[in-house]
């Protein structure tokens, strides 16, 4: 079964967190850098992308869903 990008990205999230699936869906989720670097690094592996400006958007981000959308549209771009 092919995962769609949302979830591969959700999935990685929750590797990176060490958080269940009922706790990814939560508004808010903490990251610290050493959370963000290691999501950026499975984010670049997994897709085949790779991000220069990514860390700057992340730490910035409000919740999940946004970093979802982004992210998903990152890879549709090829970024």
């Amino acid at each position: 079964m092919i995962q769609s990008d949302e979830v591969r990205i959700r999935t990685i999230l929750m590797r990176c967190l060490n958080i269940t699936s009922d706790e990814i869906y939560k508004e808010e989720v903490m990251m610290d850098s050493l959370d963000i670097v290691e999501f950026i690094i499975q984010i670049e592996e997994e897709f085949g992308i790779e991000y220069n400006n990514f860390s700057d958007f992340v730490i910035h981000m409000d919740n999940i869903e946004d970093l979802v959308k982004y992210i998903t549209c990152c890879v549709k771009e090829g970024r």
